[in-house]
């Protein structure tokens, strides 16, 4: 039994990326303790951490739900010395293996307590602990509950834990008496008053069950159940989704590489890091706003960091020796030459056979996919746009505008050839991007990769005549998403760093109101009026598992409607949730053609709402394969969503799983799944666009 533990305990360090290479890290089969005897073990314990792992005291911590490999973890720790305390340290030193995992077994399998609320807490203190919690979400979640990934078994749950602990726990990491390579650097940058109010609002979140497309299904690399896969080989071969190992094969040795592969990776899929070639300013920009967010990487790794990439995936770097080999193309992509820009074809809509298609915008694989509705299959592809976003399409549908995330600029494309017509420069890094009802206006949204995004932004205004920039307004914040009113009066903007919404009147430009500071945003939907104004707004907030409504004249909040909890199924009792480190109440969400439905994505979920009412009608769980139907669980869950026009399917886009998920809305059964390029982050339905 002593073996067994001893074993766990190191590969659980592994798995929680203490050792290096992290991303390499293999899952392992953990070996539990006996419950049974934790508990007639654990009498020893009460005193300090309670009979049920409850804590009487403030600064002593709460045992009940931590999990299993951290409290191992932390025994050991405090057995082998690494981890000192006066009163610990004695009592660890005289268990044996068998005695910590069993200690283990029993607490992890108890239920979190609900917090108790710390009476020096304010509300400021708890809100303000709120808005800066994003830079602790990777790894212990929105609200205080880490993933239960193999990498993160031993990532300790802050929910509920005791406010005074937490807060002497985050001095004790900054002044060097704990060490961690990601907790050391997150906490010295923190204030006194950043600690306190962290500790503050972890310390008020309720515990909560496992997300639940985390806690069900087989291991990964598993055949499971899944809609018919329709694939297009001769556009897109399907595989199995890749390792991180196979993508780290890329990444040539060099000083900043285990930084990278243990920092970088918490948030990353390892292939989207070095997908493309960056000039070094841009990569310099981009390491800063990581850790702007919450990376935990400091300042002294930036530069070596910064200069690794420029150095391996810069414009100039030599090609890719493994990736040249293994003639894998998604590695250090470069931007085309003019020379190269799809020149086009008259037979280019040859193969569209539907009165509409859905154009995916493969964001890590420069290229855009366009599925055909009647055989499901990819029937064009079009290259040469390095990173896109969602695509807007012309009125008459002949022109297309799509956002690239590394060229920073907009691609216009002639859906009549499938030729690049042009390509506008903006100012910095666009998002998507949304037309004026009459097509003579392309407002963009711009969020700077600086570190400064959460207090500078802008949205660029193009004149789809002229093919070029007539207007900036700077906002307080990136801009992730624009959107249209109905009536085409109105621009609303939203900016989940800034932690606003801003609606502008499109006559003038002018700012009408600006709203919603409560927590990240998600994105966004406008509603009309019985006058064809528009009414309501519907959108989501980080860490609130349902529908926030505002009215469109006041910006003022309206109501809230919250996700039914499973009461029957594999997801019985599971909250829902994204299965993402953001939490969001959903990405993506359309209202139907008819009006009468609201349809939203959140993680592998699809809810239906009835219109005007918001009454929740229907959900799906769609199946958590890859291309070659096994079982597999990305870092970022579900995307978008749209609707065809006549209201009969609903298209939901996976990026971590490069596929196209195809709904039957009479049956809600999925019925269909299309291999797709790399990262498909966006659809949008050709000619309609936005709707």
């Amino acid at each position: 039994m002593e073996m067994n533990v001893a074993r766990a305990v190191v590969a659980l360090l592994a798995a929680a990326a203490v050792a290096s290479g992290p991303v390499l890290a293999k899952d392992v089969a953990i070996t539990k303790g006996d419950i049974a005897a934790g508990r007639n073990k654990a009498s020893e314990c009460a005193a300090c951490h309670g009979a049920a792992g409850a804590s009487p005291n403030a600064e002593w911590p709460n045992l009940a739900g931590q999990k299993y490999a951290y409290l191992v973890q932390q025994l050991q720790a405090f057995k082998d010395g690494t981890r000192k305390n006066p009163v610990m340290t004695p009592i660890a030193r005289q268990l044996s293996h068998e005695d910590v995992s069993d200690l283990a077994a029993y607490f992890s399998g108890l239920k979190g307590p609900p917090p108790v609320r710390s009476a020096q807490l304010t509300k400021r203190s708890i809100e303000h602990g709120s808005r800066i919690s994003s830079q602790c979400t990777a790894c212990h979640g929105l609200t205080g509950m880490s993933p239960t990934s193999a990498r993160a078994a031993a990532w300790p749950n802050l929910a509920g834990q005791k406010y005074a602990y937490l807060v002497q726990q985050l001095r004790v990491f900054k002044e060097g008496g704990r060490k961690s390579s990601l907790m050391s650097p997150m906490a010295q940058r923190l204030s006194p008053e950043d600690a306190r109010d962290l500790a503050a609002y972890f310390s008020v979140q309720t515990p909560v069950a496992p997300e639940a497309s985390n806690a069900v299904g087989p291991a990964a690399g598993k055949p499971i159940p899944h809609p018919p896969i329709i694939p297009s080989p001769e556009f897109v071969k399907p595989r199995p989704r890749a390792s991180a190992s196979y993508w780290a094969q890329f990444w040539p040795a060099g000083k900043a590489r285990p930084v990278i592969e243990e920092k970088c990776t918490l948030c990353h899929d390892p292939q989207r890091i070095v997908a493309f070639a960056r000039p070094k300013a841009q990569w310099h920009g981009v390491v800063e706003a990581m850790r702007r967010r919450g990376s935990p990487v400091t300042q002294e790794e930036i530069p070596a960091i910064v200069d690794y990439l420029a150095k391996y995936f810069g414009p100039d770097s030599p090609p890719n020796r493994e990736a040249q080999r293994l003639g894998e193309r998604h590695v250090a992509q470069r931007a085309c030459k003019r020379s190269e820009w799809p020149k086009g074809s008259s037979d280019f809509r040859r193969d569209w056979q539907g009165h509409y298609n859905i154009w995916v915008s493969d964001m890590m694989g420069g290229s855009i996919d366009i599925v055909d509705p009647v055989t499901f299959k990819i029937v064009s592809q079009i290259k040469c746009v390095s990173s896109p976003d969602r695509v807007e399409f012309s009125p008459d549908g002949n022109t297309a505008y799509v956002p690239d995330r590394v060229e920073h600029d907009i691609t216009v494309i002639d859906t009549r050839t499938g030729a690049i017509r042009a390509k506008i420069p903006l100012i910095a890094r666009p998002n998507t991007s949304v037309l004026s009802r009459d097509g003579k206006k392309l407002y963009s949204g711009i969020w700077p990769l600086d570190g400064e995004e959460d207090r500078r932004g802008y949205v660029q205004v193009i004149d789809t005549a002229g093919l070029k920039v007539v207007k900036t307004i700077q906002v307080q914040g990136g801009i992730h998403d624009p959107w249209m009113s109905p009536d085409g009066k109105e621009l609303l903007v939203m900016s989940p760093e800034g932690r606003f919404m801003d609606l502008f009147d499109t006559r003038d430009d002018h700012l009408i109101w600006t709203c919603c500071h409560k927590a990240e945003i998600g994105t966004m939907n406008m509603e009309a009026g019985p006058d064809g104004s528009t009414w309501r707004i519907f959108f989501s907030y980080a860490g609130y598992p349902g529908i926030v409504v505002i009215s469109a004249k006041t910006g003022r909040e309206l109501q809230r409607v919250p996700y039914p909890v499973p009461t029957s199924g594999p997801y019985k009792g599971l909250a829902p949730a994204s299965g993402n480190g953001k939490d969001l109440g959903f990405h993506g969400g359309e209202i139907s053609p008819d009006g009468k439905t609201y349809w939203v994505m959140q993680g592998s979920w699809v809810r239906e709402f009835a219109l005007p009412s918001l009454k929740f009608l229907r959900e799906i769980h769609l199946a958590l394969d890859d291309q070659a139907g096994l079982a597999y669980r990305p870092l970022i869950e579900g995307s978008w969503l749209t609707i065809s026009p006549d209201g009969k399917r609903v298209y939901a886009i996976r990026p971590g799983r490069d596929l196209l998920s195809v709904i039957d809305v009479d049956t809600m059964k999925e019925v269909a799944e299309v291999p797709t390029g790399e990262y498909p982050l966006h659809i949008s339905i050709w000619p309609r666009g936005t709707p």
